[in-house]
């Protein structure tokens, strides 16, 4: 009779001993190399919160589209009045709140839905709902900080803060026959840090087509919060030392530049033929580049 144990050496304690560890070593050698397969091969599997948060893009994409800087005729009207014909942007708030409700851990989403929120109030004339989310945006831009290219809403937290003083005091002056020159001022500061905002990112690079346009939209919000600064200031020179053309001209073409910094050759050629009615958002974004190069725009205002 054998002693208790015996015949049970090391490679008895597992089931088949050595044969039984073989046949899992060498699944896990297969599974590595159909992962570094589809790694290789760019394909992926989509996460299902990852494949909701893309539907929620999509729809800020196609929603924002329309909400583009509008064209120079009606540029403080339009971007202080609330979307006419109920809430805006409602298939990408409703996926928002959807996606929100469903999944509550993915932090890199979710910051990156609170930052997009907070654009939606501001491209649908609501400076006040987007004031609201101040902080929020903040720690979610905070949250999204990364070396390399410089992403869409990063740029968009980025600037969130001189988004709104911008608008909050363009629109709370509409109202008013007296624009003050304290407000212009306050409104040209925000452009000028918009403005080294791009700068930075454009030396970092951006990082794909999404933060080519925020940066477009963020670039033809500068020029806007401008032209608006410059009119109100010019106003109020008329009647001591009057308008400076050269120094207005300098300050328009600088804006442009601004903008042209993120069109292409092409677009910038084209940009004399864009006209801003029905027109797709990055034509209106070469309709302010081409406009601000017209002698209107430039132009001193009759005292």
């Amino acid at each position: 009779m054998e002693p208790a144990g015996a015949g049970r050496g090391p490679g008895a304690r597992c089931a088949g001993g050595e044969h039984g560890r073989r046949p899992l070593a060498s699944l896990f050698r297969r599974l590595r190399a159909s992962a570094l397969i589809l790694a290789l091969s760019g394909c992926s599997v989509l996460q299902p919160h990852r494949a909701a948060f893309d539907e929620v893009e999509a729809l800020y994409r196609s929603e924002s589209a329309r909400s583009a800087a509008p064209p120079p005729a009606g540029e403080a009207v339009a971007a202080c009045a609330p979307a006419e014909g109920g809430t805006p942007f409602p298939l990408t708030l409703q996926a928002m709140r959807d996606f929100r409700v469903r999944y509550d851990r993915p932090r890199t989403e979710l910051a990156q839905l609170t930052v997009l929120e907070g654009m939606i109030y501001l491209q649908s004339g609501q400076p006040g709902m987007a004031a609201l989310l101040r902080e929020d945006v903040r720690a979610a831009g905070a949250s999204l900080s990364s070396s390399g290219r410089t992403a869409r809403d990063r740029l968009f937290a980025d600037s969130f803060a001189s988004l709104i003083e911008g608008w909050t005091a363009i629109c709370g002056s509409q109202d008013q026959s007296y624009q003050a020159p304290s407000e212009a001022r306050r409104v040209e500061a925000a452009a000028n840090a918009i403005a080294a905002i791009l700068a930075r990112a454009a030396a970092e690079g951006l990082a794909d087509p999404a933060a080519d346009e925020a940066a477009l939209y963020l670039a033809a919000t500068a020029a806007q919060f401008r032209m608006w600064a410059y009119a109100t200031l010019d106003n109020a020179r008329l009647a001591d030392v009057g308008c400076d053309p050269a120094a207005r001209r300098d300050a328009v073409d600088a804006a442009r530049r601004l903008i042209g910094r993120f069109l292409s050759d092409t677009e910038r050629q084209a940009a004399a033929a864009a006209g801003p009615d029905g027109a797709p958002s990055r034509i209106r974004y070469l309709w302010w580049y081409g406009y601000l190069a017209s002698e209107e725009a430039g132009r001193c205002p009759v005292p």
